[in-house]
Formats: structure tokens, sequence, C-alpha cells
């Protein structure tokens, strides 16, 4: 018989080939050379199961590189909005701003190697501060989650 999908649906578990669970065997002395192994195969992949299979391989490949390009377009906006707040006497504060990212990981930072840079986020006791990180931080999470949300829905589509 039919499920349907495309698949055939069993008529129940089996014990050894030998009927269905549960049934008593009627000659003992044949069933007792028999493994008790119980086949619990109900549904066989039928065409659809295999259509879907096909597509979520198809749309899960494309899953990292969109990630990647989220995260990316995400950490280059958090970049220009970080540059643009970072105060500006010499100009090395807005320049040694840069986007990292480890190979391998949905991930990139906004950074700097300025030993001031710090003082400049958060003051000292003797200077207000003048945040430039924050403010990239405040306006481009929200946007990442809404990156987010598009490629899940990217996804529901596809599948």
């Amino acid at each position: 018989p039919r499920d349907g999908h495309g698949g055939r649906v069993d008529d129940g578990p089996r014990v050894a080939g030998r009927g269905r669970v549960g049934e008593p065997c009627s000659d003992w002395v044949a069933c007792r050379g028999v493994p008790l192994v119980v086949s619990v195969a109900a549904v066989s992949a039928g065409a659809e199961f295999s259509r879907f299979a096909r597509a979520l391989r198809i749309a899960a490949g494309g899953l990292e590189s969109d990630g990647r390009k989220a995260v990316d377009r995400v950490a280059q906006g958090a970049l220009r909005t970080a540059q643009a707040h970072a105060g500006v006497d010499s100009g090395d504060l807005r320049s040694s701003l840069r986007v990292s990212s480890r190979g391998g990981e949905l991930r990139a930072a906004v950074e700097t190697d300025l030993y001031y840079a710090r003082f400049q986020e958060f003051g000292t006791s003797k200077m207000r501060p003048h945040p430039f990180m924050l403010p990239a931080f405040e306006q481009w999470q929200p946007e990442l989650g809404r990156e987010l949300e598009k490629l899940a829905d990217k996804m529901a589509r596809e599948l």
C-alpha cells in the first residue's frame, strides 16, 4: 500500500520475518533459532521526501555563503558608523579602525589596535568619553537581526 506521498506503508513491525510483533510463533522448534530482530520501517522515503532533501541540500549550501555576506554587510556598515563618530585630531584613530573576521566563523568585529582608543570610547578621570564604537553597535545590532530574519525567510521560501 502507498502512504499518499509516494512512499510505501508497511503493515507494521515484524519479528525476524516470522509475522507481526506480538503474534506467537506457530512452531516453537523453528522459531527457537531465530534471532529477535524487530523491523520498524513503517514508511519508506518516497519521491516527496527526496525532493525535499534535495531542496534542503541546495538551500543549506547557499546559507553559509549568504550568512557571510550578511555579516560582512553589517560589519562594513558598523565600520563606517564608527569611523564617522571617531574623533579626528590626527586621523589615526579613524584610519586604524578595521573589520576583522576569522575564517570558518560567521563572525566579524570592528577593531583598532591604538592604545588610546579605549580612552576615547570610555573616557578617563580627566577626559569625558567620546564613544565611537557604542553608536556603531547600537545602530547595526538590530540590522544584523533583520539580516538573519531575511536569511531564514529565504530558506523557508526555497523549501
